[in-house]
């Protein structure tokens, strides 16, 4: 089932990663925003708009424990 028009925020430190993920994402209908660390995705959550995050866990800056 696909839920057209929700929003996903991928976080990863990893550009082909975060390529790979926004790339199926948008496939299945969905729009997909991106982050390379958890301090840009803190800002990206609080400015709101997203329905999920998928989160890397091992990134440097700020890790997705934090």
């Amino acid at each position: 089932m696909t839920l057209h028009g929700g929003r996903v925020l991928v976080v990863d430190d990893d550009p082909v990663n975060r390529a790979i993920l926004v790339g199926g994402l948008e496939a299945q209908g969905y729009s997909a925003g991106v982050a390379s660390n958890g301090r840009e995705a803190l800002r990206k959550v609080r400015e709101g708009g997203y329905d999920v995050v998928l989160l890397d866990l091992v990134m440097p800056e700020m890790d997705g424990f934090e």
